[in-house]
């Protein structure tokens, strides 16, 4: 399967020797979407869509600029037939070493499970018209274009949760967002937002299957591997330890210790500093506790330096604003 569309004549394409693509033009009338309506681009589509995915267009728009506040209606957790991995996404297209040596490892997997895998390859985030806006605004687009290009073979794609229930920030895929992708022929499942990231961790830690293969890590410091020092690997790490299993995983570098892992950490991201101080909650060593704190308290302290700043900028330029406007009157006036 190989489909593509060209955007301000760069192409993005998405490819798979596993099936074949149904003929979708959802898919990339969606990667257009976001990025279109943030640059206040108009979006022309040749190819008719599907009446179900335009009524929801309106709604994915709108929800682009608000907060979230209504709980959804949450749906019961299909029958998986499938997993899919996508290089392309967080693993680059490039980087064709780390994928090779994980493609093996995802195959297992499936296997393992009793499930078709479906490997994926694009070059989305290489195209410039796309990645004009930032990936934690659009890769919702992404993922539901993987759905739409699958459909001759599957109705639904299960998108795992990342915001829950509880959090109101913005962010790309969204449990009031992702089912309003839909077209005709696929529906989309924002599986279980009201379980929290640390949950998920401690569902899947006692599972052997995860030892050698849990992938975590989407910054690629390392050839194969978690790099085991970013801010996700850390916060992964600090949660097995919390159900006392970091130990079986051979996935992670142990050799350095894990109040170190977090003292090294600059700072959290911002949708991450409530995470972690969820994640003070649990049992652990009281080094590690202060080395949390201590990174709470640097990326808040952080925020408000970006904040400062930010409002120094603002002041700056209205300052500029009024003088060059005294000075164009008074060349006027004389």
């Amino acid at each position: 399967m190989r489909a593509w569309v060209h955007f301000e004549n760069d192409p993005i394409w998405f490819a798979t020797a596993d099936m074949a693509s149904a003929p979708s033009a959802e898919a990339f009338a969606g990667l257009a979407l976001i990025p279109a309506a943030h640059r206040g681009d108009r979006v022309r589509i040749e190819t008719p869509l599907s009446p179900v995915w335009l009524q929801s267009v309106p709604g994915i728009l709108a929800i682009h600029h608000e907060c979230w506040g209504t709980s959804p209606t949450l749906r019961p957790p299909c029958t998986l037939a499938a997993i899919v991995f996508v290089q392309g996404f967080d693993m680059p297209i490039s980087d064709d070493e780390r994928a090779l040596h994980f493609l093996p490892t995802f195959r297992r997997i499936a296997e393992s499970l009793g499930l078709r895998s479906i490997f994926i390859r694009t070059n989305v985030r290489e195209n410039p018209y796309f990645n004009s806006i930032s990936w934690e605004r659009t890769h919702c687009a992404a993922l539901t274009a993987i759905g739409h290009l699958l459909a001759n073979e599957y109705g639904r794609l299960v998108i795992p949760s990342s915001s829950t229930l509880d959090d109101v920030g913005l962010w790309g895929s969204h449990w009031r967002t992702d089912p309003l992708w839909k077209s005709g022929s696929v529906d989309f499942l924002h599986h279980d937002p009201a379980i929290h990231r640390n949950d998920k961790i401690r569902l899947i830690a006692h599972e052997p299957l995860l030892w050698k293969s849990l992938l975590v890590c989407w910054e690629n410091r390392t050839a194969h591997s978690n790099c085991s020092a970013c801010e996700k690997c850390a916060k992964t790490m600090v949660l097995l330890s919390a159900c006392g299993q970091l130990e079986n995983y051979e996935v992670f570098d142990l050799s350095v210790p894990l109040a170190r892992r977090i003292e090294d950490l600059p700072r959290a991201p911002v949708h991450m500093i409530h995470v972690w101080a969820h994640v003070l909650e649990l049992d652990l060593p009281s080094k590690v506790k202060e080395a949390i704190r201590r990174l709470i308290l640097r990326s808040r302290w952080a925020l408000l330096v970006e904040a400062a700043k930010s409002a120094v900028r603002c002041l700056r330029s209205r300052v500029l604003y009024f003088l060059q406007r005294r000075l164009s009157v008074r060349n006027r006036s004389i």
